[in-house]
């Protein structure tokens, strides 16, 4: 399942199939910057909130 849920902001989760599992991934434009986010939703202990982040550059 996707969604925009603003203009610069798509959220994406992805489902494992017969389980309880999924993992939310949020993009983010701002400017030239992309950020992408994941956070699972189990988890054995507490799991950190991913993050990475690039900036695009011309060719």
């Amino acid at each position: 399942m996707f969604a925009w849920v603003a203009e610069d902001t798509l959220v994406v989760k992805f489902c494992a199939y017969r389980t309880p599992g999924h993992v939310t991934c949020t993009r983010k434009v701002e400017g030239d910057i992309l950020s992408f986010t994941a956070e699972s939703n189990v988890a054995f202990e507490p799991a950190p909130l991913k993050l990475m982040s690039g900036r695009l550059e011309s060719p």
